[in-house]
């Protein structure tokens, strides 16, 4: 393992521990051996989730110069200067990101593009790992950052399913799992699923079909529950009519051979 390599190395370990001065350190030590792409987008990065923007778009224009055409370095660069525009100060404490977050489980978890997405100055400021809520509304469902900002919506068909699993006590949970200007992937993960709904997938890999099942099955359960009231008010009428003939004291009609 070379000199660069091994530095390399320890810069991605610092970085996945958040150990954000180290990663600064073995990054700028890299760069002191030569000029390397991937070491100045790192530490744009790094600056970038620590909110020093000049310091960010400083490296991610050095990115630039040497490749010109790169698409990570030209839209990070774009976010760093909506940021500062805006003069946004970095107060989330997402800077950390556990390697299992976004642990994929057949049926459970799914990883969503949005559609509609929000204001490009919220969209900036989003960083990986970041936590955000699902909002239900009458038709969709929205994805919203925790101070309440708008991020986008789910795609029509999981905000139809999803709205299904809320209503029955389902609970989700969601974070940023890819962030651009122009798209976000967010990893929605079940925590536990409502009763009605247990013997149904999340997450099927045919959501339309399933919908219909569910909407089928709704259906005749709403039958049988009104089939079941029928018949309970049915009982209660015949329980009334007991209860009423025995308080007015209804006695049989003597005949005359009973009188003599």
């Amino acid at each position: 393992m070379t000199d660069i390599e091994h530095l390399e190395q320890l810069a991605i370990e610092a970085a996945l521990k958040s150990e954000w001065k180290s990663a600064i350190v073995y990054n700028l030590k890299i760069l002191e051996i030569e000029i390397d792409v991937s070491a100045l987008l790192r530490l744009g990065y790094i600056n970038f989730k620590i909110g020093n923007w000049k310091e960010a778009r400083k490296h991610y224009q050095k990115a630039l110069k040497i490749q010109p055409l790169n698409h990570l370095a030209r839209i990070n660069l774009e976010k760093v200067k909506i940021l500062e525009k805006k003069e946004y100060k970095n107060n989330n404490n997402y800077n950390t990101v556990d390697l299992n977050q976004f642990l994929e489980i057949t049926g459970k978890t799914k990883n969503v593009h949005l559609v509609n997405v929000g204001q490009k100055n919220i969209i900036a400021a989003l960083t990986i790992g970041q936590p955000v809520n699902l909002i239900q509304k009458k038709r969709k469902i929205e994805v919203r950052t925790v101070e309440n900002e708008y991020v986008g919506s789910l795609p029509d068909d999981l905000s139809k399913r999803l709205s299904h699993f809320i209503k029955a006590n389902s609970i989700y949970e969601a974070f940023v799992k890819e962030s651009d200007l122009t798209y976000i992937v967010i990893f929605i993960r079940e925590v536990k699923k409502g009763k009605r709904v247990a013997n149904y997938l999340s997450f099927p890999r045919n959501i339309q079909s399933q919908l219909n099942k569910m909407g089928q099955d709704e259906k005749n359960d709403q039958q049988d529950d009104s089939e079941e009231e029928v018949w309970d008010d049915e009982v209660s009428d015949v329980g009334r009519l007991e209860n009423d003939l025995e308080e007015d004291n209804f006695l049989p009609v003597q005949s005359e051979d009973d009188e003599e």
